[in-house]
């Protein structure tokens, strides 16, 4: 998840970046693979602090992405040695939905 401040300008100013594999949200010390097809909830906190002021006329972004991207070494669950991976071994491609009642809060102070 990346938090950008857009100015009233329209540009981008990154705010924070927050990155976690969610097999391990909740409990750290102990993995829970995500199921296909059921509705998960998880709660992100990050601990790392940031300031700045916003200008007038801004609004807060949050980009939610699964963070796969072609520089990311990526387990397809082949059983091979992750490195020697390829796309060919991945299965169904992944299909991420963000339900309605989804939310996120973002502690500002004046």
């Amino acid at each position: 998840m990346d938090l950008y401040e857009l100015t009233a300008k329209g540009e981008y100013v990154e705010l924070a970046r927050y990155q976690s594999r969610l097999s391990y949200q909740g409990h750290p010390e102990y993995r829970r693979l995500l199921t296909s097809g059921r509705r998960e909830r998880f709660d992100f906190s990050a601990g790392r602090l940031g300031s700045r002021q916003f200008q007038p006329g801004s609004r807060v972004v949050a980009l939610l992405w699964p963070g796969k991207s072609p520089q990311d070494q990526i387990n397809y669950g082949s059983g091979k040695d992750v490195s020697d991976e390829t796309l060919a071994d991945a299965g169904e491609p992944l299909r991420i939905e963000w339900l309605g009642g989804s939310w996120l809060e973002v502690p500002l102070a004046k």
